[in-house]
């Protein structure tokens, strides 16, 4: 071939093939040069010229060549954009190829394609996602019977992907049969068609609380949301009976004998935040034992919520299990967050801690006691914070203490509003 000829092939599709039409007319090269030059260089290119020119090639040839470089992705494009090939003979080339990514690509885009034989042979890969895309990409397929060997198969993504493109009860059995909550719970969310309430009673033969909650918090308002908290009541899983409380107005609508049967679980099972969100939201129980087990947790953020937040809650008793945990951040916590019940021991009790941070703020922001300029120095020294053994380094000894000393003294003798 000559050079002119290579500079012809740079050139875009169409004017390179206006420069070819004229070669030709002129008979300054000839058919069959080009198709040597094609077969020899296989590529997008060669089905482009097999298009234009296909009443004058060798399209035997040219089929051949393809099939015998496996190049299946071609072998595709030739038998679905160019005139007179050999469709059967490409179709078998594909089949035997056993590659069910291009078995659905010739029945989607070839036209007379062989659909039943394309079909047997893509079920016979074994790839049941594929033939689920062959079951949504190609017309005239059937659906029912690729559903059934999807169902064979036994990969449960693939039974849901079927049922998005076709409607078929025997794969929702399948899901039902495999007892696993996460499809049960995808099948239920995910396909309109679904019998929701059949899925809701299997869900709850899988015993797995995690999805009963799922599959109540996302279908709640197609099936009998009381069943499933039965169950979740049964199983005793604290998680996602709290989970529960969430749902919108669900604390409100259980029942006095559902709320004591959720409490014992709580107290149980729960964690301090857990007895506290169940406090806060359930009324008209007994919370004297929710009370009781917050103080057995001896979480004072929680103790100290618990006072704050629930209603009937026993502060003064509250207050004590704080004071008596002799920590200066939460006795001072719970004077400014819930208040003081026992002015006298609570003031004791911050300064019996020596925590100098604490004492003045407890002073400054709970007793209202006016500040002046040593002692805000004092203060802000102890915030920054400052160990007891640099702020004394800092200021003199017998200052300090007879500062600290007058302090305390206003302290004990402050009345709290």
């Amino acid at each position: 071939m000559n050079i002119s000829l290579k500079q012809i092939l740079t050139s875009n599709e169409n004017e390179r093939f206006r420069y070819f039409d004229t070669l030709l007319e002129n008979k300054m090269i000839t058919i069959a040069e080009l198709e040597d030059y094609y077969i020899n260089n296989i590529s997008m290119d060669t089905i482009a010229f097999a298009k234009r020119y296909s009443k004058y090639i060798n399209i035997a040839r040219l089929e051949d060549v393809l099939i015998k470089s496996k190049n299946y992705n071609l072998i595709c494009v030739l038998a679905s954009k160019v005139p007179g090939v050999n469709i059967d003979k490409l179709e078998d080339a594909i089949i035997s190829s056993k590659d069910a990514g291009y078995i659905v690509e010739f029945a989607k885009t070839v036209k007379k394609a062989n659909i039943g034989k394309l079909e047997d042979s893509v079920i016979a890969t074994n790839n049941s996602t594929y033939i689920c895309t062959f079951a949504k990409n190609v017309p005239n397929a059937n659906k029912e019977r690729l559903a059934y060997h999807v169902i064979i198969k036994g990969r449960l993504d693939d039974v849901i992907y079927m049922a998005r493109i076709t409607y078929n009860r025997s794969l929702e059995d399948a899901i039902v049969k495999s007892n696993n909550p996460k499809y049960i719970y995808e099948f239920a969310s995910s396909i309109g068609w679904s019998d929701k309430i059949r899925l809701a009673d299997a869900i709850i033969k899988t015993r797995d609380a995690k999805y009963i909650w799922k599959f109540a918090s996302e279908i709640r308002y197609y099936i009998d949301i009381q069943k499933l908290k039965d169950v979740l009541i049964e199983i005793g899983d604290c998680e996602y009976i709290m989970c529960f409380m969430y749902l919108d107005g669900f604390a409100y609508n259980l029942s006095k004998s559902d709320k004591e049967k959720f409490k014992k679980v709580i107290i149980e099972k729960g964690t301090a935040k857990d007895i506290v969100t169940f406090a806060c939201k359930v009324k008209d129980i007994s919370k004297q034992d929710l009370e009781d087990a917050i103080i057995e947790k001896g979480d004072l953020d929680y103790i100290i919520e618990y006072a704050s937040s629930v209603r009937g809650a026993n502060k003064s008793r509250l207050e004590e299990v704080v004071i008596q945990s002799g920590n200066s951040k939460y006795i001072y916590r719970f004077a400014r967050t819930v208040g003081i019940y026992n002015i006298e021991k609570m003031s004791n009790a911050i300064l019996d801690t020596n925590d100098i941070y604490y004492i003045l703020q407890y002073a400054k922001n709970i007793l209202k006691i006016e500040i002046d300029e040593l002692d805000y120095i004092m203060y802000m020294m102890a915030a920054k914070p400052t160990s007891q053994e640099e702020l004394s380094i800092s200021i003199d000894d017998k200052l300090y203490n007879e500062r600290l000393e007058k302090i305390k003294k206003r302290i004990r003798t402050k009345d709290y509003k």
